[in-house]
């Protein structure tokens, strides 16, 4: 394990916990390690690759440089993760001494936690270096979930509806949305070919994952056949039965997949569209739970491009419902309203969007708990 140093400054350094590798696809994570490296070193620590019997025997360390003041690492599992609780203390103390080889003399500031799986104890042994365990997704109670909030200095939650249960385990809770990256939109000071971006169209970006309401987009598909669907974002089905739905949808005319897409191609896509949609499986059938509400980061991307949302779940952002989301508790309801979005009869405030998106500009959001916790730049 020898010095591999990788930032050019002295600066302090954030390592971002993620259970989503470094990709193309720009899930919460990555977005909060890349503006953090504009005030700190980042070390991005994502999930490991699969076990190996060579893993006990030869320790390394996988590490890819993203910028200056950013780099991502794989995990490294120097025990399986199958032998529990006592795998990951050993593999965060593994992990731990890898990362330092890169971060050498500089200050670890603060260890951001997105993963609940692994990362937990990285970093532990100095008292200067703050816990911050934000929470994106409904965990309450899943693996190390109740570790992290009962271990941090501050829990971000990103849905008041899950802040009943951190409160329970820690006094330091706030809930912060998702955060908004204006450089976003700049990116469509470029030109673009509008006839290869499917102007007008009905568009979905995400990940194609189970709990995608592939029934709701067939239907939506086949009463509204005229104008281009676009979908972009990987395929992640794993049931059988709705990868055959997946897989039917893209047979139907005029439905373009585009696999997944970094920023700078799928913003244009999303700014030429016509209504942008949030399409989730809400029987329970699939995962034995319901879901009626979040807010999914695309969400922030839709409106950031000035354009309506339609969408089957609670977004949780009540100051623009029926001004930029629209929700839509049945199936009728959902593609009448996308209909008149496409027809230009549905209400968009940009006004007030433009103010919701600067309140919540990634910056301002690493600002406020910066302040909240004492965690300083230098």
């Amino acid at each position: 394990m020898g010095q591999h140093p990788g930032f050019e400054d002295q600066r302090p350094v954030v390592v971002v916990t993620s259970d989503e590798p470094w990709s193309d696809v720009w899930h919460t994570q990555i977005h909060y390690a890349a503006q953090l490296s504009r005030l700190y070193n980042v070390v991005f620590l994502g999930p490991p690759n699969k076990w190996s019997i060579r893993n006990l025997i030869h320790v390394r360390s996988s590490r890819k440089v993203i910028d200056k003041s950013l780099l991502a690492f794989s995990y490294f599992n120097w025990m399986p993760a199958s032998l529990g609780t006592v795998s990951v203390w050993i593999n965060d103390w593994v992990n731990s001494l890898l990362m330092s080889n890169s971060i050498g003399s500089r200050k670890v500031a603060a260890v951001w936690h997105f993963d609940r799986y692994r990362g937990v104890h990285i970093f532990r042994g100095n008292r200067s270096t703050k816990h911050i365990y934000h929470v994106i997704d409904p965990v309450a109670n899943l693996n190390f979930d109740k570790y992290l909030a009962g271990n941090a200095d501050l829990v971000i939650s990103v849905s008041q509806r899950f802040m009943e249960h951190y409160l329970k385990l820690n006094a330091n809770v706030v809930f912060e949305g998702q955060g908004w990256n204006p450089d976003s939109v700049k990116l469509l000071n470029d030109p673009y070919e509008k006839k290869n971006l499917h102007p007008g169209s009905i568009l979905l970006l995400g990940s194609f994952l189970d709990d995608v309401d592939y029934e709701l987009l067939i239907q939506l598909r086949k009463e509204l056949p005229g104008p281009p669907m676009v979908l972009i974002g990987p395929d992640k089905t794993t049931l059988s039965g709705r990868k055959e739905l997946f897989d039917y949808l893209l047979t139907l005319p005029n439905v373009f997949w585009l696999g997944p897409q970094p920023p700078e191609k799928h913003i244009p896509y999303v700014a030429f569209s016509g209504v942008c949609l949030i399409a989730y499986e809400l029987t329970g059938k699939v995962f034995n739970r319901k879901r009626v509400f979040g807010t999914p980061l695309k969400v922030l991307t839709y409106i950031g491009c000035h354009k309506n949302v339609v969408s089957n779940i609670d977004c949780e952002i009540p100051v623009l419902d029926g001004k930029a989301i629209h929700y839509k508790k049945t199936a009728e309801g959902f593609i009448r309203c996308v209909k008149d979005c496409l027809h230009g009869e549905v209400l968009f405030d940009q006004v007030l969007v433009d103010q919701y998106l600067e309140s919540m500009n990634y910056i301002r959001i690493i600002n406020r708990v910066s302040k909240r916790i004492g965690l300083q730049t230098t």
